[in-house]
């Protein structure tokens, strides 16, 4: 940005090449802008999260599973065999 202005001084003053050296100089102030907001987001994908974990019971969650998929298993016989006390820590 400092020499974005020193260029820009340049430039006002006539300087032979100032318009190249703005130009080039606002394209890496871009890039650079660029590069920030992925290294940014990066950072967020890789931020490890907090897990909230919390006993449930297995039996009724694959029941649950089976429901939202009895449609592309209508043809496939599925028997639990998981007791309906077996609790599971999951998030």
């Amino acid at each position: 940005q400092s020499a974005e202005g020193i260029s820009a001084d340049m430039l006002n003053n006539g300087v032979k090449g100032s318009e190249d050296l703005v130009e080039a100089l606002a394209t890496v102030s871009r890039r650079g802008q660029h590069l920030t907001q992925f290294i940014q987001s990066f950072k967020a994908l890789s931020t490890p999260v907090n897990t909230r974990l919390e006993a449930t019971y297995l039996r009724s969650q694959v029941e649950e599973v089976l429901l939202l998929m009895q449609e592309d298993c209508a043809n496939i016989e599925v028997s639990i065999d998981i007791s309906p006390t077996f609790e599971v820590m999951v998030d």
